[in-house]
């Protein structure tokens, strides 16, 4: 079996880290997974919390 070069994999991580930046909730929920996307509000997240009682 052959060594596998890691360090350009690493290096993309790396590069990749550092471009990253911080989202706010709002940014955050909308980023749609799927085309039957739910908005997370309170309202929402706690009556599922509740139904989940």
């Amino acid at each position: 079996m052959e060594p596998v070069n890691t360090s350009a994999s690493n290096f993309e991580a790396i590069q990749n880290l550092k471009s990253a930046v911080v989202l706010s909730p709002l940014q955050l929920n909308n980023i749609r997974l799927d085309v039957k996307h739910t908005v997370l509000t309170p309202d929402y997240l706690e009556n599922l919390i509740n139904s989940k009682k």
